[in-house]
């Protein structure tokens, strides 16, 4: 992520998560230390933060972030990981207030976070673990992952992972992008079994299409399942990939490989972290180029979400 701000509305956006029934999107303006949620159109509805450094609760206008990154809705209710506060954060979208409930302090970095049957599972990149919130308990703890810095496959409590900054979930699996291995792991919740969907090690990362084991991707950080399949943020390859679970297989979609800043058929990118679907787009978050683009699922045709107040 760039630590310089930005003059316009986002400053190093690193996740975006959508209210489909809603018809919102939800924005982390990281380096802004706010969230920003928007309609379909980019036109800002609320601002959560007041953009100023720092751990305090209170309503959207007061309360204080730091560099905060993955989000999820669980009813009214939008959970942020706030990154650098090693924080999670509630935030009440009825009341327009934010809250850090006790046991969501002192974390270790989390970054994203994926919602499913009254938990939160947590990409917690400083632990090298995924992490779940128990909500109804109010419990949180280590979920998979013995906390090495490795990429090894496995069960829950022998598996590893390299600074997990993704995570997403289809029916009963979870996919996490890995971004320190290169890879993407899968997640059995039915069983707990880890295995490597695509990528290779610590030490093979590239940019290679294809399948299983002859993957090779760079610091990917951020996935999403839509339709069966997965679209991958493969970060520093500037390129957004498409998965097919079953078949193994990865493909890029979009980008040149290289960083810069289009758009229309051929778009270029700088370090995207983050994307959604609400049909019948793909929401990106381009991290470095400080801005959020859509591609349209029928056409491939890439423009910029232009923000407005």
């Amino acid at each position: 992520m760039a630590d310089h701000k930005s003059e316009g509305f986002l400053s190093s956006p690193g996740k975006i998560i959508a209210d489909d029934a809603k018809e919102k999107l939800f924005i982390s303006d990281s380096n802004h230390n706010r969230i920003l949620i928007t309609d379909l159109h980019g036109r800002i509805l609320e601002t959560i933060g007041s953009g100023k450094t720092g751990l305090n609760d209170g309503s959207f206008a007061t309360a204080t972030f730091n560099h905060p990154q993955g989000m999820c809705l669980v009813d009214n209710h939008l959970y942020v990981a706030d990154t650098e506060n090693n924080a999670l954060r509630k935030v009440d979208l009825l009341q327009k207030t934010v809250e850090t409930p006790p046991i969501c302090k002192h974390l270790h970095s989390p970054l994203d976070l994926v919602p499913f049957e009254n938990r939160i599972y947590i990409a917690m990149a400083g632990s090298h673990q995924i992490w779940m919130f128990d909500l109804q308990e109010n419990q949180i703890g280590p979920f998979a992952g013995t906390g090495q810095e490795s990429r090894v496959d496995g069960t829950l409590n022998t598996s590893c992972f390299a600074q997990p900054s993704g995570i997403t979930i289809d029916g009963h699996r979870l996919y996490i992008a890995d971004a320190e291995s290169s890879s993407v792991q899968k997640i059995e919740l039915v069983n707990g079994e880890v295995t490597t969907l695509v990528g290779m090690d610590m030490l093979d990362s590239g940019d290679v299409d294809g399948s299983g084991d002859q993957v090779q991707l760079q610091h990917p950080m951020g996935i999403h399942a839509y339709g069966g399949k997965l679209f991958l943020a493969d970060t520093d390859n500037h390129k957004i990939k498409f998965i097919d679970p079953l078949t193994r297989t990865c493909m890029t979609v979009l980008g040149t490989g290289h960083p810069g800043r289009s758009t229309g058929q051929e778009p270029a990118f700088s370090k995207p972290s983050g994307l959604c679907v609400i049909a019948p787009y793909l929401y990106i978050a381009d991290t470095d180029n400080h801005r959020i683009v859509k591609m349209f699922l029928g056409d491939r045709v890439v423009s910029e979400l232009k923000l407005s107040e």
